[in-house]
């Protein structure tokens, strides 16, 4: 997954699982101000375990959020991905 092409288009599609059943989710790019700049986060409008959030964060080397919290990939700061948008 091209963390590049998922900022420039703004979304991607991706497989969840979720409550037993693998689904299809868009998530969109939400850009939050935060004390290092802007961080861009994958945001999804449905309830997604946090096993698979951090899968996604993985994944895709893009921070995810949810109700719950925010997910980052292994490693990763929020100052890591201040500035990419």
């Amino acid at each position: 997954m091209d963390r590049d092409v998922i900022l420039k288009e703004g979304s991607v599609k991706l497989r969840v699982k979720a409550q037993g059943m693998l689904q299809l989710h868009t998530f969109k790019i939400e850009k939050e101000e935060t004390p290092y700049g802007i961080i861009p986060f994958l945001v999804s409008e449905y309830e997604i375990p946090e096993m698979e959030l951090l899968r996604i964060a993985k994944e895709t080397n893009l921070p995810v959020k949810c109700k719950r919290g925010k997910f980052y990939p292994p490693g990763k700061l929020p100052q890591d991905f201040a500035g990419l948008i």
